[in-house]
């Protein structure tokens, strides 16, 4: 019975660790200083509140700061089309 609960571990192929960390550094070279700092701090399990009282500003202006800049990125990559006006209002990511 105890076997059927054991869940395997999940192995990554090296080639996918090093395609998600050139992925990265990619991120990295095209944020502003900024944008990075505020990404690092989330890695790191700041809350906003704590990632506003550092940089200035609010929390939910750091996070949309952070949100525009992955799309941005995302979309210069090819990862993500870009989506209309129409689409962010009807998701609710108008900003």
């Amino acid at each position: 019975m105890l076997a059927h609960s054991i869940v395997p571990a999940t192995v990554v192929a090296p080639s996918l660790l090093v395609a998600n960390e050139e992925l990265i550094q990619e991120f990295r070279k095209r944020m502003s200083t900024d944008e990075w700092r505020i990404a690092e701090r989330r890695t790191e399990g700041l809350h906003w509140d704590a990632i506003a009282a550092e940089m200035g500003g609010t929390s939910e202006g750091c996070r949309k700061q952070l949100s525009r800049a992955v799309d941005r990125i995302s979309q210069e990559l090819g990862l993500e089309e870009p989506r209309t006006k129409v689409e962010d209002q009807k998701s609710g990511k108008e900003e």
